[in-house]
């Protein structure tokens, strides 16, 4: 059991440094909105399997309001 939740852990970070690489090549292509979605179901799985830093990730782009649908009738 405990190999697993390692395991687990592991692969969340994994899936963290890789949405954070996601962030970082959009940013420099200018195509971040369009990769938003993948980065923040990326960042939910990666947090579900226990990193922690993905929900702060996370926090912080739902505040920014990145990957956020815009309601335009408002």
């Amino acid at each position: 059991p405990g190999n697993i939740s390692r395991h687990l852990l592991h692969l969340g970070r994994m899936i963290f440094q890789d949405a954070v690489k996601t962030i970082s090549e959009a940013e420099e292509s200018g195509s971040s909105l369009d990769l938003m979605s993948t980065v923040i179901e990326q960042l939910e799985v990666s947090f579900c399997w226990g990193h922690q830093h993905s929900s702060l990730l996370l926090a912080t782009l739902h505040l920014a309001g990145l990957g956020i649908p815009v309601d335009l009738e408002q």
